[in-house]
């Protein structure tokens, strides 16, 4: 991360199903005289941004004024009606160890041990996750001892409805160890490292999953829709669940009427569908339109049971064991639904209703809907029927599939606008507000997979953001610079149109387009077979030679 002074903030999201959410309730409501205290990004052990006024702010008693400083220096500031603070401190040159701490008449809070350097935020997708402890060569990293000057602060992933102004878990600065530097990011450890080596600054990393708010977003017709059912969310969750399912049934209609459930029906003649291996993803299969596909696909296989397995499977019942889909599935037996899963990394295990099974031929099919990145049915998991009390009937490893239709046909009410990382500015809402105006030396970014089947939108939506950010951080000349999507998936043998391909000329126009914007290749350190390329140290230092270049 750094040899001198360098801070490693990460904002890890956690893995977390399924969300219901409301609004936060005012500080000011929880208590008649409060003790002021700061943000929750603010604790023990965190890095502030040099050269720049440094904001801070926090809560407090409605009305009252407190008093924040910051070594020898100090400013006061008035509490609003709602019980928030905010204000600035001037701008300071790199150093510490500091104290930072708020007073009022009712009491304060102090945070120790404060550096001041430069703070970049590191956002994206799994791959800016992506742990050191996983990456190539990480071994010369992991054992290195405890560094005071090293530090990460972790945030879990909270998408929500509205604007929050608290973080998740109220999360706390570290000081790396052997024992936490393997759960770092790897791309930002080594930025980070690299920008210390160069600069002799101590460097605060904060890593993030967010996207746009819902004002820029509006400027974008397709997702009003969506933005205005989000509204509903936030007062009567179960009318928009409802609505929610009346749009995506709607929108099935207008692109495949009736195909949809006529298609996991046993007796359809499936001796044209094309062969496909469910051990890896579609875009390691060795059809050429499946290398650079994402949409919605059928998958079917057959399996034989013998009268006494089908007797006793429909009297005691069964579980049907798919192993991990990418990304959403419903499956159904002999044309009955028995359950559907939305989450690429999640095991499908599904109980199998009663008197599904039939003595003979029996026939598993599963609608796949793949977002972006990798797609189908995957991995080495042992995919069988399990019937209670009696045996497993192994599923043979070699099924076969037929394209449905491109993820560019469907409408966008396909978004459930309040779901996760998909969700219509619910990342932005738990993970962005609550952190902003935190002052930045600049933005790392590392995304472009979910987007590749709407490239030219990309194209649009990225600036909009980068835009909105440098908003939301109070600085119009924020630097940014990104990693442009790396290589994955079986080659194309003949010239064709690459989805993939547009998203990384829309980078590069975004790039060309934009001041303080950079980007960094990383089609070289790609994975065919690995949406998770491991080489992240040349993208780490890579992003550093940018960071150089653009902020420095």
């Amino acid at each position: 991360m750094k040899q001198k002074k360098i801070l490693f903030a990460e904002l890890l999201y956690c893995a977390t199903a399924a969300y219901l959410f409301s609004p936060l309730v005012s500080f000011a409501q929880n208590a008649p005289n409060p003790a002021p205290f700061f943000a929750d990004i603010f604790t023990d052990h965190a890095v502030l941004q040099r050269g720049k006024p440094i904001k801070v702010w926090g809560h407090g008693t409605p009305n009252s004024d407190v008093s924040v400083s910051l070594g020898e220096i100090t400013a006061s500031f008035q509490v609003g009606e709602t019980g928030e603070w905010q204000g600035e401190l001037p701008a300071q040159a790199k150093g510490g160890p500091f104290s930072l701490s708020v007073t009022s008449g009712t009491g304060s809070q102090r945070l120790d041990d404060i550096l001041i350097g430069d703070v970049f935020l590191c956002s994206g997708q799994s791959n800016m996750e992506f742990p050191l402890r996983l990456a190539t060569g990480s071994w010369s990293e992991l054992d290195i001892p405890a560094q005071n000057n090293l530090r990460f602060i972790t945030i879990a992933r909270n998408p929500a409805p509205t604007p929050q102004t608290m973080l998740l878990n109220q999360p706390k600065w570290q000081v790396v160890n052997p024992q936490t530097r393997g759960e770092a990011s790897a791309v930002c450890y080594h930025m980070a490292k690299s920008i210390s080596q160069s600069q002799n600054v101590a460097v605060g990393m904060v890593q993030i999953q967010a996207w746009m708010n819902e004002t820029t977003l509006r400027n974008f017709p397709n997702y009003n829709e969506g933005l205005d059912a989000l509204k509903t969310y936030t007062v009567n969750p179960e009318q928009a669940a409802t609505n929610q399912k009346t749009n995506v049934e709607r929108g099935w209609d207008s692109i495949a009427p009736n195909l949809r459930n006529n298609w996991s029906l046993r007796e359809i003649d499936d001796s044209s569908w094309k062969p496909i291996s469910v051990n890896a993803i579609w875009e390691n299969s060795n059809d050429e339109v499946m290398a650079d596909f994402d949409g919605a696909v059928w998958y079917r296989t057959h399996v034989n049971l013998t009268r006494e397995d089908a007797a006793i499977a429909n009297r005691l019942g069964a579980k049907l064991n798919l192993g991990t889909i990418d990304d959403s599935d419903i499956t159904y037996i002999n044309g009955q639904k028995i359950g559907s899963t939305d989450g690429w990394n999640t095991p499908r295990q599904y109980d199998v209703p009663r008197n599904i099974f039939r003595a003979g031929d029996n026939v598993i099919s599963v609608f796949v809907l793949d977002t972006g990145g990798g797609g189908g049915l995957y991995g080495t998991a042992q995919r069988n029927i399990a019937i209670e009390g009696g045996r497993t009937i192994a599923l043979s490893e070699n099924w076969s599939f037929k394209v449905l239709t491109p993820i560019a046909s469907f409408p966008n009410s396909r978004i459930v606008p309040w779901g996760g990382a998909n969700g219509l500015t619910t990342l932005h809402n738990g993970m962005i507000a609550p952190i902003a105006p935190f002052s930045l030396a600049g933005i790392a970014w590392y995304q472009g997979e979910t987007n590749a089947s709407n490239a030219r939108e990309y194209r649009e939506l990225l600036p909009a953001m980068i835009n909105q950010w440098r908003s939301d951080f109070g600085d119009p000349n924020l630097p940014f610079f990104m990693v442009q999507l790396s290589s994955f998936g079986r080659a194309n043998t003949q010239a064709g149109r690459s989805n993939w391909g547009e998203l990384r000329e829309s980078q590069r126009q975004v790039a060309l387009s934009m001041p303080n914007v950079a980007m960094v290749v990383s089609l070289d350190v790609g994975d065919k077979i690995d949406i998770h390329p491991t080489q992240k140290a040349v993208l780490g230092v890579r992003l550093a030679n940018a960071a150089r270049r653009v902020s420095y």
